[in-house]
């Protein structure tokens, strides 16, 4: 047992190392993609990728955010997994809420929603793909303020709940975000209640006349509109490299991985994953 715990503790150095090192002529072996490459490229969702390691494999969708359960989408993550037959499952966002049907799980939940009663029904594990909140708190703190932290997280909710068009009160649907980011000891600065958010903005943010309908643009990691931006693109590049360390990890173990995520990090992180799992690049292709 021992033997095996250090072994697993050496191949995460190693591919912690791989992920980092730079090459004798500048950049990283193991390179994500730069938005500026992504945005020369013209890459529609769905976006697929299956490769395969020494041991693995990893059939990596990269799907729509979409709510529709006619969505052509729909049809081929069911025929990818049912034609791939994972051993594990990795989800962007955390793992979503159990739903009965396959309608009620993308109407729901998206493609996360879909990918969860996937796993249910053949009885495969399933993982999130997301870093720990406290670890990208951790991050964010070493070059924001932890009210700027706090408040994007929050507006970028506020966000979400506009563009998803839910009919529940906001005050409501922050009460739920509220109480988890107040959890974390980092955070634990202004506000605390939706009615303190208001002011937050006008200290923080005194631009945006009305939170409730902060742009959308302001989380786009491409954009310079905000500091919330900044915010954006570090999160993202975080979230990048610890999707590849997880996911070359499972492969390297044997595992056949089918996860799913928004399309352009499936785009972004190939040439990461083709390096460290020792795949030629192929031409690349919409599904």
């Amino acid at each position: 047992m021992q033997m095996r715990n250090e072994k697993a503790v050496w191949s995460g150095l190693l591919l912690s190392f791989i992920l980092w090192m730079p090459s004798c002529s500048g950049p990283r072996l193991a390179q994500i993609m730069t938005y500026e490459e992504y945005h020369q490229l013209s890459v529609r969702p769905p976006y697929v990728i299956e490769l395969r390691g020494k041991k693995g494999s990893l059939l990596y969708f990269g799907a729509a955010h979409s709510v529709d359960p006619n969505h052509s989408q729909v049809a081929q993550m069911i025929h990818r997994w049912d034609e791939f037959r994972p051993t594990v499952a990795y989800s962007e966002g955390g793992i979503s809420p159990l739903k009965e049907t396959v309608e009620e799980a993308v109407r729901n939940e998206g493609e996360t929603g879909l990918l969860r009663y996937f796993a249910e029904r053949d009885k495969v594990p399933i993982r999130s793909l997301e870093p720990t909140d406290s670890s990208e708190v951790e991050m964010l703190l070493s070059h924001f303020t932890a009210e700027q932290v706090k408040l994007h997280y929050l507006l970028r909710q506020v966000m979400q709940f506009r563009r998803e068009g839910r009919v529940e009160p906001l005050e409501a649907y922050l009460g739920r975000y509220l109480t988890e980011f107040n959890a974390i000891v980092a955070l634990d600065v202004p506000p605390y209640t939706v009615t303190e958010i208001k002011e937050c903005v006008r200290r923080v943010l005194p631009l945006l006349e009305d939170w409730t309908r902060v742009p959308e643009t302001w989380f786009y990691p491409t954009r310079s509109e905000a500091f919330t931006n900044e915010i954006a693109r570090r999160l993202n590049r975080f979230r990048d490299e610890h999707m590849v360390e997880l996911l070359t990890h499972a492969v390297m173990n044997g595992e056949r991985v089918y996860a799913v995520v928004g399309h352009s990090h499936v785009v972004m992180q190939e040439p990461a994953l083709r390096t460290i799992l020792d795949q030629p690049r192929l031409e690349r292709k919409n599904q």
